[in-house]
């Protein structure tokens, strides 16, 4: 063989690599610690939003207490001293809300900015921002300081309620004078019990139809109103079935307005 060596490499780090390594290893410790305090901050943030919105949802009862009866004027009356605490513990909790939006715009255009270079234009910057807020839940804290939402939820569940009731009342006075023709060409000497009434004056006749249908529109309202008590009914099976419908269909939307209150 001849005299030829294998030159082994030198796998001794030089001193140049080695800061390197304590540099990366200092980075990645300071990123770590980084992130970590950035999700307690987090996580304690997001209890507190939690704890503000239970503390927000007791106090929200607060204002139903605010009227009440005068009894040495006999008139309603009004606790300011209850409405000005109330306001003021509740506008706390608006503040929480308005920080915690203010902090989500901060970060959405914090991350658009590492997201763009200097020179680029503002619209990749609108971009950019419009795809790291949570919109969902801007709105909502947005939704949840000012009083506006509430008061239209509160109308429009008046509205429901009232439109059930009409409804009801509706379909409850046409059924009466459907079921009135029909007593009245069965049998026309009998004892008609709750159609008695739509006969006598003459309903089941050609006459003008709002006057029609407002009168059994009004013995819809009228009955459902009072749970079908003044029902007079005769001993026929359907007509009883019918006054039965009334009473509880009447029952069903009281409990259910109660239900809503």
């Amino acid at each position: 063989m001849s005299g030829a060596y294998l030159k082994i490499p030198n796998h001794n780090p030089s001193k140049s690599d080695l800061e390197g390594q304590a540099r990366r290893s200092k980075v990645r410790e300071f990123s770590t610690k980084k992130w970590e305090r950035t999700h307690l901050s987090a996580s304690f943030w997001n209890k507190m939003i939690v704890i503000s919105c239970a503390i927000a949802i007791s106090l929200d009862p607060l204002f139903l207490y605010i009227p009440f009866i005068d009894g040495e004027k006999k008139c309603l009356g009004m606790d300011k001293m209850l409405r000005d605490v109330a306001l003021i513990l509740r506008s706390v909790t608006d503040i929480t809300f308005l920080v915690d939006i203010g902090y989500t715009i901060y970060e959405g255009m914090k991350k658009a900015y590492t997201d763009i270079n200097e020179g680029d234009e503002i619209i990749p910057f609108a971009k950019n921002l419009a795809r790291e807020l949570e919109w969902c839940s801007l709105v909502t804290d947005l939704l949840s300081v000012f009083p506006m939402p509430q008061l239209l939820v509160v109308k429009m569940k008046a509205v429901l309620n009232l439109f059930l009731y009409i409804l009801a009342s509706h379909v409850l006075g046409a059924l009466w004078y459907f079921f009135s023709i029909q007593r009245e060409i069965m049998l026309p000497l009998f004892d008609y019990g709750i159609f008695l009434d739509s006969l006598e004056i003459g309903n089941t006749r050609h006459i003008h139809f709002p006057t029609k249908l407002c009168y059994c529109f009004w013995w819809g309202l009228r009955n459902l109103s009072n749970f079908g008590t003044n029902l007079a009914t005769s001993n026929y099976v359907w007509e009883n079935f019918f006054a039965i419908l009334t009473s509880i269909t009447g029952l069903l939307l009281f409990v259910y307005l109660i239900g809503n209150v």
